[in-house]
């Protein structure tokens, strides 16, 4: 490469980290997934992230050099698109003042720190997830002299009260979780309330032109250094969630931003992890959610990529499975997750009313009719196989194997219901 001396590995490339200085090779590029990833600093990206952060440029002008790389016509941007690229960069400055500020604020106020630290929370995760807090009535507008009011609004670090004609802090009087891209870079918030006197305990910055939360994921910042052999990354619902596995040392763990899973979080999860395991609550409500998401998600599996569901004890949900159990438990649990299919499998079994020919038909139509969405040709072909002999196995050939409907639910209760 021009600033990365290269030799091919396998199906890698590897060479001397450009972010630090090293002996030995640890800086790998991966032209199949068109990504690059530095082992000694964690920096991780594309060619255009590679180009903004080695050599400091903007996003335009690495487009422009890369264009002429590849001896394709200069790239004019549009008016349309230079305004995109101001408004883009006015946004991380707002939202970079925004972090500075709750950092500085979190930093002075012992109470609020007595409280984070009282829930379990240890100085060195404070630290690491960039904890703050708003202040009792927020920012401060004089912060932002250099932005006007529509910019403010849009941010969504701001709203306005018609009433009294003033800019208020969304995020006042709460604990505040940055919320960081793949990059580092600060793109959101969330606020935990301090107060018994706000109707909703949590609450995420709103979606904007440059913060999708279907697109984004809690702690992939961190997470995405952690892909050992194992390739396997948690899929969890909260950000106490997230934050409790890694305080426990599970760091390789994601969150999703108070929306459901979606075809881009899976795609955005197997860039760096090829095995992720939802995590969700063991209630009612988080097994509900965990189904839906399964029977959306079949339709994007891939040749060698997975996904798997891990049902906690009623109860509990991550954070309080491995405060009152500790990491060995929750590891154990690990070994009863169980694959998207089975889980598919499992959960339809469960609502299936009678063994009555046409309930066991409108069973397996349900079951095909989702084969019928999957993308992959290959994955289709494999599954409608999977699907048609665990059919056989559980209505043609039960006596001859022994097989009871829902057995391995069953069988996966009793082995939770210890931890209850």
């Amino acid at each position: 490469g021009a600033t990365v001396q290269l030799k091919r590995r396998g199906r890698e490339f590897v060479g001397l980290s450009p972010f630090s200085k090293e002996k030995t090779p640890s800086f790998t590029i991966n032209d199949e997934k068109g990504f690059y990833h530095c082992f000694s600093s964690g920096e991780h990206g594309n060619i255009f992230d590679f180009l903004v952060k080695v050599e400091k440029l903007n996003f335009g002008d690495a487009v422009r050099k890369l264009a002429a790389k590849a001896g394709m016509p200069a790239f004019k941007f549009t008016k349309e698109n230079i305004e995109v690229e101001n408004k883009r960069k006015k946004y991380d400055e707002i939202l970079t003042i925004a972090l500075q500020y709750y950092q500085k604020n979190f930093s002075e106020n012992d109470s609020v720190k007595k409280y984070a630290l009282g829930r379990g929370l240890t100085q060195e995760i404070l630290s690491t997830f960039k904890v703050g807090y708003s202040g009792e009535y927020g920012l401060n507008v004089s912060l932002f002299s250099n932005f006007n009011q529509k910019e403010l609004i849009e941010s969504g670090v701001f709203f306005h009260d018609e009433k009294n004609n003033k800019l208020i802090d969304r995020f006042k009087n709460r604990l505040i979780f940055p919320i960081f891209d793949y990059n580092n870079k600060v793109i959101g918030f969330g606020g935990r309330a301090l107060s018994q006197n706000y109707l909703a305990k949590y609450i995420n910055s709103p979606e904007t032109e440059f913060f999708k939360k279907g697109f984004n994921l809690y702690n992939l910042n961190n997470a995405k250094n952690e892909n050992k052999q194992s390739g396997i990354v948690f899929v969890v619902e909260g950000y106490m969630d997230a934050i409790g596995l890694y305080q426990a040392g599970f760091r390789n763990v994601v969150a999703t931003l108070g929306t459901a899973m979606t075809e881009s979080h899976l795609n955005l999860i197997w860039r760096y992890f090829n095995d992720p395991v939802v995590c969700f609550d063991g209630d009612r409500s988080g097994q509900n959610a965990a189904h839906k998401i399964s029977e959306k998600l079949i339709a994007f599996m891939k040749p060698n990529y997975s996904l798997s569901f891990l049902i906690l004890p009623n109860g509990f949900d991550p954070d309080s499975f491995v405060r009152k159990n500790g990491r060995n438990n929750f590891e154990s649990l690990l070994t009863q997750k169980i694959d998207i299919g089975n889980f598919i499998f499992v959960n339809n079994l469960q609502d299936l009313k009678s063994e009555q020919p046409e309930e066991r038909a409108g069973f397996e139509k349900k079951i095909m009719d989702l084969c019928v969405l999957i993308q992959d040709s290959t994955v289709k072909k494999h599954y409608i196989s999977f699907f048609k002999n665990k059919i056989f196995e559980q209505f043609s050939n039960r006596k001859a194997k022994n097989l009871k409907p829902l057995n391995k639910t069953k069988e996966l209760t009793r082995k939770i219901t210890r931890y209850s």
